[in-house]
């Protein structure tokens, strides 16, 4: 018997952004990572929307992997969302070749390389800015160590696991009991996440030249260093431990998870997986030297674009290899692009709203409010009133109330007996009213065509 239970393989996709010293001038970038030094001021974390900025991404390669659906996924227990931890122990190993001058590729003297990721490490020596566990002031999360031969085991910490899909924070009370996340994008944008569900490669150990090509590999592989925290052990963080081979089939049902066919186990918690290990590799990575030619951004049929339902993609430059008009310009030829050329997204209180932003952004006057403000007026049938004494009055009452339009509800429908009148001219009670018979209300209930809104009868 072994001395651990089989490990159970969850497969990741993993993908790899390559970056030459041309790409990063030549390319539009929007690379900003989320901001917590103003937190104690209660300053915006986010940076703006569509804001290119002065962050760029490093030159190399960057390779960022995306977590099993299972550890996406929320479930409900006492009222509460819980999100299952991810992998907090990353292991990354590259192998690299290069072309012979036949161009045949060969493999390099030191063609291995690897990196160990401390996912949870939360100090001032991490890697990104994030919130520390008070919540009020900012540290750092994400750790990496070389693979150099020598790689101790971190030190144990009472944080316990706290990262999930969404970020986290351990509890400053209770490890039992950590901050919930509440990031939709925390674990998809892989500048917030460095050493944490991403890992760069600057390729200095390659010692390649300014032109010269090779092709890389990336393996990537993720574990708990506390079994507790793995999925595996229970349902999600939902659930109790499973104990039986059925429990443990129905774990893996929940997760839509497979396995080939396993016989009946006479010591299921022996002998059936109750670890995890999330696993991924992305091959043949091409790159072409620092100084090699930009990547293309195209509209012909060899666009990696081609397809996308963009309207104004006709509007995008395009490499010297790609087909159509001006083939051989770049998307960054146009460092100022007009205001036809950016995203057109307007968000507001109401369509009105929304639409009266976008009318301001695209009409590129000094005084666009004013135009805003017309354009609500006409929508609102208040043209007669706007330059009357008051007319902005008017025009801001209609624009709130339309914020809060009323919505219909639901028809709830409720079967009583019917009321026993007595009869004015005689005298006397009346006599008890007989037991309701549910057959006769479905009946009259059929025939009015509302029996489809009753889910019960009771008998009164």
């Amino acid at each position: 018997m072994p001395e651990t239970p089989p490990f159970l393989l969850a497969p990741i996709a993993v993908d790899a952004l390559v970056v030459s010293q041309s790409d990063l001038f030549n390319t539009l970038w929007s690379n900003s990572e989320k901001n917590y030094t103003g937190l104690s001021r209660f300053e915006a974390i986010e940076p703006p929307p569509f804001v290119r900025g002065s962050n760029r991404p490093r030159p190399g390669v960057t390779v960022h992997w995306s977590l099993p659906d299972a550890l996406t996924k929320g479930r409900m227990k006492d009222k509460t969302l819980l999100f299952p931890f991810v992998p907090n122990r990353w292991l990354v190993l590259r192998s690299a070749r290069k072309a012979d001058a036949g161009g045949a590729p060969v493999k390099l003297e030191q063609p291995v390389k690897g990196w160990f990721l401390e996912s949870d490490h939360l100090s001032s020596s991490g890697t990104n800015l994030y919130p520390s566990k008070d919540g009020t002031t900012f540290t750092r999360l994400g750790l990496r160590r070389d693979l150099d031969g020598n790689v101790t085991t971190p030190a144990a910490t009472n944080d316990g696991a706290f990262l999930t899909a969404l970020g986290g924070l351990p509890s400053p009370a209770s490890r039992a009991a950590p901050i919930p996340g509440n990031d939709p994008a925390f674990a998809a944008y892989a500048v917030n996440v460095d050493n944490v569900l991403s890992c760069y490669d600057d390729l200095s150990d390659l010692a390649l030249g300014e032109s010269e090509d090779a092709r890389l590999s990336y393996l990537v592989a993720g574990w708990y260093s506390d079994g507790t925290a793995d999925p595996m052990e229970a349902l999600a963080r939902a659930g109790a431990a499973w104990t039986s081979q059925t429990e443990w089939l129905a774990l893996m049902k929940e997760y839509s998870w497979s396995a080939d066919e396993i016989p009946t186990v006479a010591s299921p918690r022996a002998s059936l997986p109750s670890m995890t290990i999330c696993h991924g590799m992305v091959f043949d990575v091409n790159w072409t030297g620092t100084q090699s030619k930009s990547q293309p951004f195209t509209r012909g049929a060899d666009s990696p674009f081609a397809g996308t339902p963009i309207e104004d993609r006709k509007d995008w430059r395009n490499p010297e290899f790609g087909s159509g008009p001006n083939a051989d310009q770049l998307f960054a030829d146009n460092p100022s692009p007009s205001l036809s050329d950016l995203p057109h997204i307007a968000i507001g209180n109401s369509t009105t709203d929304a639409l009266a932003a976008l009318v301001e952004y695209l009409a590129g006057k000094d005084d666009r409010s004013q135009l805003g403000k017309l354009f609500q007026a006409f929508e609102y049938n208040l043209l007669d009133h706007f330059n009357e004494p008051g007319g902005d009055v008017v025009l801001n009452q209609k624009i709130r109330q339309n914020w809060f339009v009323p919505i219909a509800g639901e028809t709830s429908w409720e079967v009583v007996a019917p009321r026993n009148v007595p009869d004015p001219a005689k005298t006397g009670l009346p006599p008890d009213q007989p037991p309701l018979d549910p057959a006769n209300i479905t009946a009259i209930l059929d025939k009015a065509g509302l029996s489809g809104d009753v889910e019960t009868l009771n008998t009164v």
